[in-house]
């Protein structure tokens, strides 16, 4: 016999979709179901949160921002155990928010390799002062990419994804300022042109006012576009303490999935089109068709 372990966060979240985006038929199971989530729910049940960095937060934190940290030191590696459990904490959260499975997206060697998976994050933090990860939503145009930058105290959400290639360098950012309209004019929008390693880098305000300032000096066409949300980053290690590490990371990437990435849809290109031509010439084209000439024919 198999066993299988399931957190108590992954267990209610799965109870909340159950219940809530797929519906249960039955009466009594969905009071049963309705039950469970509500018992578990309670901030008394202590089944919920993920909701503590740990005893270590505050000097691997302060740490990063002053360029002190060991990369062997316990400390850190604990730090960035729980991250990737914040990772999927937040992944779950959202989860339960829109009703669909979000999976933390993990390297193929990581997969195989939690050790190895660790010591990427530690090396990130130790070189970069940041933690990052990357989240996948079903049926939207790009990953969200999570990075909490400990040194600038920011945590920054982003999607990148392919610019349309059926209209002109203008058109194309047209087509994401006029999806993005309603968002925050403070977001960051970094246009790459064809091979181009080196982005331009405007506002979306910017874009709204002047759609030409995205094609920068070059004046290329855009091949694709990267949208970033930055915010600043709780300092606490605990939710309860306002503003919190945890609490900052899960608003940051459901505002971005509410504001930028479920408003943005990706071009499907047009079918090609079937030449139109005159009766006369479908039916030459026809005639030519069943009656080839020859070398050999008779001269007429």
């Amino acid at each position: 016999m198999q066993v299988h372990h399931m957190s108590w966060t992954m267990l209610i979240a799965e109870a909340v979709k159950e219940h809530t985006h797929r519906g249960v038929d039955d009466p009594e199971q969905a009071w049963i179901l309705n039950e469970l989530i509500r018992y578990l729910g309670h901030p008394n049940s202590g089944a919920l949160d993920f909701s503590d960095m740990g005893d270590n937060w505050t000097s691997v934190r302060d740490g990063a921002r002053v360029g002190t940290l060991d990369r062997r030191d316990p400390a850190v590696v604990e730090i960035s155990l729980r991250w990737d459990q914040l990772l999927r904490f937040v992944a779950l959260k959202l989860g339960v928010e829109i009703g669909e499975d979000i999976h933390e997206v993990i390297p193929k060697a990581h997969r195989t390799d939690s050790q190895l998976r660790n010591r990427a994050f530690v090396d990130s933090i130790y070189e970069k002062g940041q933690l990052s990860g990357t989240l996948r939503v079903p049926d939207t145009i790009a990953d969200i990419q999570v990075t909490a930058d400990l040194r600038a105290r920011f945590v920054t959400c982003g999607a990148t994804f392919d610019a349309p290639r059926d209209r002109g360098g203008r058109a194309r950012i047209t087509w994401l300022t006029r999806q993005l309209r309603d968002s925050e004019s403070s977001l960051i929008i970094e246009t790459y042109a064809s091979g181009a390693r080196v982005p331009t880098v405007t506002t979306l305000g910017q874009l709204l006012e002047d759609p030409k300032l995205g094609l920068g000096e070059s004046k290329k066409d855009p091949a694709r576009f990267c949208v970033l949300r930055r915010s600043e980053m709780g300092q606490g290690r605990r939710s309860t303490r306002k503003p919190g590490f945890i609490d900052a990371t899960l608003d940051a990437v459901t505002m971005f999935y509410g504001e930028v990435l479920q408003n943005l849809q990706a071009v499907v290109p047009a079918a090609p089109r079937l030449e139109r031509r005159s009766g006369t010439e479908l039916e030459r084209s026809s005639t030519t068709t069943d009656h080839p000439s020859s070398p050999d024919s008779p001269a007429t």
